[in-house]
């Protein structure tokens, strides 16, 4: 009866490990922009925007941490705009 139940523990843990890493690898593919925050302060608000009017808004982007952003595949040109606490926004070239 043991055996029985320590079987079926472990075809439950092996099936939600399968489908949480089937679904990582079926969304490996997907673009994304990684942001990280290189200063000593916090940047409240960090907003990346495209030229197809896409727009991804970041919150609270902790000191020397980053964020993963998916974006959709199709080409286009984007950049980061951060706005800081004293309320000057500054914005990247765009890529």
């Amino acid at each position: 009866m043991k055996r029985v139940l320590l079987l079926v523990a472990v075809a439950i843990l092996f099936g939600a490990s399968g489908i949480f890493f089937g679904h990582m690898v079926a969304h490996s593919d997907e673009p994304a922009v990684i942001t990280r925050n290189l200063t000593h302060v916090t940047i409240p608000q960090v907003k990346i925007e495209t030229d197809v009017g896409e727009s991804r808004a970041m919150a609270e982007l902790p000191s020397h941490q980053s964020r993963r952003v998916k974006i959709s595949g199709r080409d286009k040109s984007l950049w980061i705009v951060a706005k800081l606490a004293d309320g000057r926004e500054l914005t990247s070239e765009k890529i």
